[in-house]
């Protein structure tokens, strides 16, 4: 892709996820009419974001954006805003714009590393522009997720043929890029959380016919209470775990309390039985909770960093920055003590 067809895309992948006008870059360098060209069918009039849209406050601070910034480039005679941008932008000007951003669909994209470099696959995500919405974090999709998805798109080996439970998981991104990578793939994949709001949103995600992971043969959802792996429910959750037969536990950002570490350390350990392995990326907001964790970890179970830089990342576009931005992730591979760490081409 060349460098000017990049930053009319930088456009549309910043659109597409909602990042902040403020830090898109608006190609002024460019003709007019070729800028316009593009915003018009390839934002506008996008058949996939007609159907999965923005939410309309942000559309409207988007909108409202791009009329200033065309109202200021050179324009020949003949340049003029097409009524299209202007009646988008003025049939917006009536949403309120006060009070917690409305949840909204997201959209990014991103690609195989063996496949054309511009051609680009994309998840859509129905999910929270709030931090924390209905008391939970989980309806929002979290830096770590990202960095875990992009290793699983470089690697696609680690999960192929295999029997994969996640752990909390969310608005589903992980899972849909995991069951996307292995739609070929009759084994299951077992999406799991203790929320049933956050599993239900999980659920209608991946099952989103925009999505890869709806033509996945076998995509399953449960409720899973970590806290089972330390309480009287042990024996249920074993035998859960036994039907599962996990060959690979995924997770995301699930280290930040200290009161979960037991538990989350339990399901592991129950989890990675059989001789599993478990990738799970962290990000560091405190290296003494990554510390404690680990220190908790190392009694039953083995591990080890693996050292991954997204540097050749899948994913496209600016990042908005507002979560997570900036901070570290890393991945580490758990397996239980006495069984051997699987070791993958990285």
């Amino acid at each position: 892709m060349s460098e000017d067809n990049k930053n009319l895309f930088s456009l549309l992948w910043g659109y597409s996820a909602l990042v902040a006008p403020q830090k898109l870059v608006f190609p002024t360098h460019l003709p007019f009419s070729i800028v316009q060209h593009f915003l018009i069918h390839h934002i506008l009039l996008n058949p996939h974001l007609e159907i999965y849209s923005p939410s309309e406050r942000y559309q409207y601070t988007f909108w409202k954006w791009v009329t200033q910034c065309l109202e200021t480039m050179p324009q020949h005679d003949d340049d003029e805003i097409d009524d299209r941008i202007y009646e988008r932008y003025i049939s917006l000007l009536g949403q309120s714009r006060s009070g917690p951003p409305p949840q909204s669909y997201t959209t990014y994209y991103w690609k195989s590393l063996d496949v054309p470099h511009d051609k680009y696959q994309s998840i859509t995500l129905l999910e929270s522009r709030k931090t924390i919405e209905s008391g939970t974090t989980g309806l929002r999709t979290w830096r770590a997720s990202f960095v875990l998805a992009d290793y699983l798109i470089a690697h696609p080996g680690v999960i192929a043929q295999k029997n994969i439970l996640e752990l909390g998981c969310g608005t589903g991104f992980v899972g849909i890029i995991a069951a996307g990578l292995t739609c070929s793939d009759p084994r299951p994949i077992y999406m799991t959380d203790v929320n049933e709001d956050v599993l239900a949103r999980c659920q209608n995600n991946t099952q989103l016919p925009c999505n890869p992971s709806s033509l996945h043969p076998n995509v399953r959802y449960c409720t899973l209470n970590w806290s089972d792996a330390i309480g009287p429910a042990v024996s249920p959750l074993r035998s859960m775990l036994s039907d599962v037969a996990p060959e690979m536990i995924l997770g995301a950002d699930l280290v930040f309390d200290h009161a979960l570490f037991p538990s989350l350390v339990g399901v592991l350990a129950l989890a990675l039985e059989n001789g599993a392995n478990a990738l799970i990326a962290l990000t560091i907001r405190n290296e003494d909770t990554l510390k404690e964790f680990l220190r908790q970890a190392q009694e039953g179970l083995q591990f080890e960093e693996l050292l991954y830089t997204p540097s050749r990342t899948a994913f496209v576009g600016p990042s908005d920055g507002d979560v997570d931005g900036g901070q570290e992730v890393k991945i580490f591979r758990f397996s239980k003590k006495g069984f051997r760490l699987n070791q993958y081409i990285l």
